[in-house]
């Protein structure tokens, strides 16, 4: 290909990759700073496009109303609230749980190891939607159970209840990484040294783990501040508002004022995100120095004794209350006519039929969502692997700008990524309440699962097939085509499960993004969870958990293996 051309290309690639993730972002900082349009302009001032396009100025009494006002102020007080106590409860359910699978003779530690990260690819809010179904004050399995009101979900010690159990795997596989490439024989000196297994893990394992867990905690916090789909379902009920809310609020029910409200309550949201995204970073290399372990070292292990099945039944109420219990919850009420009802008489298939055949939203959500999903998943896999390619390659370079599109979107709350694409593509280019604007939305939130993924890939590749084809004549497309692909095709399968199962769930951007018939899957199971129909809601649940864990299964069998020295 000629030179010219292929920077040409280059360059058209990067102006397109930076309007499809950076610049949405960079409009809602703008809209923040505006007035909005005069809607009358005085006589003889009119815009020539219509009052719609009357200049703005620059203006900070949005900031003062988002953060002046009594409903937004505790708003942000319950965001910093439940997000540092989702952070704690995450914490003291993933460090002894990563401890007991990894340094001890847990009975099926193999087995828990795998189980535990279930719950880091089932969307929060199926969590929720489980809980309720449990713990709702009225009607609640739990509660009927018990014969009395003794739970109640709607509140905000019941959003982090779930959003803890949902969001712990961030810690947990960091700790887990991280013991794993600690030198174990520091603590096995210290237990010939005659200390005890707690002071061994409170002395020397403890603060190995420490930039792992901090590093993971970061990502707790910036997730759970980030979330929608649980707070509005569960605290929204108990009149619990977070930022996320009034965010999607502000949109929806603000008018014109709401958008540019919306604007300046997002810029927290997006500080924090990005804040806590780089201080996990900068936390995830820096414990790299904590990496001594070789070939020769011996794991260590600690032998339980009599506490090893409380130890075995500590980590099995934890995936039961993360996994199992949520699962059974949401299967039942789909049998149920009336959730919470336990007799014979109520048990019906009905919803089933009802959901996947008589309500036509249901199919044209799993048709959008499978459609949207497939589409996000091949785009994000065929981008990041060239994107993949220029990180990971020893002699190519990504620049700062790159990895901006890459990982700036992903780290953005979603509801501002939405917001920023609802404002740059309402025109002059409408894709409002169209597929095109979720596919877009899709492929800059997700594109970053692919290219962490392949860019691995890519550094374990050695170059030498490419040199030699370089010298053979072959030009950088037939290389990339004929060398790379076929080496990193493992890879790109595995990355396009990953990046469909999150992509097929989604809901905290659809829901600001839906149209006349562009619902999906989401949001078809948001609103008829917010409608009050739990068992028609359950059922949609079902089908999902079904087809999420169907894809997690295959992304597992396919990823690539980790290569061993002999």
């Amino acid at each position: 290909m000629n030179p010219r051309t292929l920077k040409v290309g280059r360059i058209a690639f990067g102006i397109a990759l930076f309007a499809l993730t950076v610049l949405p972002l960079a409009l809602v900082l703008a809209r923040s700073f505006q007035n909005p349009p005069t809607r009358t302009p005085p006589p003889g001032l009119e815009s020539p496009d219509g009052p719609a396009a009357s200049h703005s100025r620059f203006t900070l009494q949005y900031y003062k109303k988002a953060y002046g006002e009594g409903a937004n102020y505790r708003a942000m007080v319950n965001t910093i609230v439940m997000s540092l106590a989702t952070v704690i409860f995450a914490s003291l359910i993933a460090i002894p749980s990563a401890w007991l699978v990894t340094r001890t003779d847990l009975p099926g530690r193999a087995k828990f190891r795998f189980l535990l990260v279930l719950p880091y690819v089932i969307p929060p809010y199926i969590g929720a939607i489980a809980w309720i179904n449990l713990c709702n004050p009225r009607v609640g399995w739990l509660n009927r159970l018990a014969g009395r009101e003794i739970f109640d979900i709607y509140t905000l010690a019941g959003v982090v209840w779930v959003l803890g159990l949902f969001y712990f795997t961030f810690i947990y596989l960091n700790c887990v990484s991280a013991m794993e490439n600690t030198d174990p024989s520091l603590e096995e000196a210290a237990r010939v040294s005659g200390a005890s297994p707690g002071r061994v893990f409170l002395t020397i394992t403890l603060p190995l783990m420490r930039p792992a867990i901090f590093s993971g905690a970061f990502l707790v916090f910036a997730a759970a501040s980030a979330s929608f789909g649980v707070p509005e379902l569960i605290g929204s009920p108990g009149h619990i508002q977070v930022m996320t809310t009034r965010i999607y609020s502000s949109i929806k029910t603000g008018g014109l004022d709401g958008y540019y409200l919306a604007a300046a309550l997002s810029t927290i949201l997006f500080a924090v995100a990005i804040g806590a995204s780089s201080l996990s970073d900068w936390l995830a290399h820096a414990r790299r120095v904590t990496a001594l372990t070789g070939k020769s070292a011996r794991r260590s292990q600690v032998r339980l004794g009599r506490w090893r099945w409380p130890a075995f039944g500590y980590v099995a109420m934890v995936f039961a209350a993360a996994c199992v219990l949520p699962f059974a919850a949401v299967l039942a009420t789909s049998f149920m006519k009336v959730a919470g009802n336990f007799s014979w008489d109520n048990l019906t298939l009905d919803q089933y039929r009802y959901v996947l055949f008589e309500r036509q939203a249901t199919l044209r959500g799993f048709v959008n969502s499978l459609m949207l999903a497939f589409g996000t998943a091949t785009l994000a896999v065929g981008i990041g692997t060239v994107l993949a390619y220029l990180k990971g390659h020893p002699k190519r370079r990504s620049g700062p700008l790159l990895d901006a599109c890459v990982n700036l979107p992903y780290a953005t709350p979603g509801t501002i990524l939405a917001f920023g694409l609802i404002l740059l593509w309402s025109r002059p280019i409408a894709l409002t309440d169209t597929l095109w604007i979720l596919l877009i939305a899709y492929f800059a939130k997700y594109l970053s699962f692919a290219v962490k993924a392949l860019t691995t890939n890519v550094q374990q590749i050695d170059t030498t097939l490419e040199e030699a084809a370089r010298v053979s004549g072959a030009g950088f497309i037939k290389t990339f085509r004929t060398i790379w692909i076929p080496l990193l095709r493992p890879g790109m399968m595995a990355s396009w499960f990953l990046v469909f199962m999150p992509a097929f769930s989604e809901l905290t951007m659809s829901i600001l993004l839906k149209g006349p018939g562009t619902e999906t899957v989401g949001t078809t199971l948001f609103d008829l969870q917010s409608y009050r129909d739990p068992p028609s809601a359950s059922v949609l649940a079902v089908m999902l958990l079904v087809l999420i864990l169907s894809a997690y299964g295959a992304a597992m069998v396919l990823r690539p293996k980790a290569k061993t020295a002999s």
